[in-house]
């Protein structure tokens, strides 16, 4: 989901005191982890491009020639990336604009939904996902699957403190 393989690594340190250090460098940490820093900027805007492309694709897709089938598999494989985007913007930003539909002009007047605005989006994107995408047998290697969705469902369920449901 993002341009390189080292990038979701950022995710996992669980702390903002660590830092990737290569030989022979030093850390710009005022650079690097600011609030117009890189690392931040860069998931910022690679998270943001997911959001765009599947809002795209799930706008699109009422006009297009695709079979009935094939609409339905589209706007679920759609819905899971809005939904696997907007999750981690809820968990490294809490609240931020909630934006289902493709932008087709420029646009200044985003507002900030509350992060269970956005939980709550994600978990109706996973739900649908997790009933219309293929079963792991049928999709090829490599393809999102339901229990892909699934999987994500119950994670974000346990975050919104939805125990019961995740089970």
């Amino acid at each position: 989901y993002s341009r390189s393989d080292w990038q979701p690594m950022q995710y996992l340190y669980r702390t903002d005191l660590v830092v990737e250090v290569t030989v022979g460098t030093n850390p710009q940490l005022s650079t690097e982890f600011g609030p117009n820093g890189t690392l931040a900027n860069n998931h910022w805007g690679q998270i943001w491009k997911i959001v765009s492309e599947a809002n795209t694709v799930i706008s699109r897709i009422p006009t297009s020639e695709l079979t009935d089938a094939e609409k339905l598999a589209y706007e679920a494989k759609g819905r899971f990336f809005r939904a696997f985007a907007y999750r981690t913007l809820a968990y490294l930003w809490g609240g931020v604009p909630l934006v289902t539909e493709e932008i087709v002009t420029p646009r200044v007047d985003f507002v900030r939904a509350s992060k269970d605005d956005i939980i709550k989006q994600v978990i109706e994107d996973l739900k649908f996902a997790a009933t219309n995408l293929p079963g792991i047998a049928v999709v090829k290697d490599g393809e999102i699957s339901n229990l892909a969705a699934q999987h994500l469902l119950a994670e974000v369920y346990l975050a919104a403190g939805q125990h019961q449901n995740a089970v």
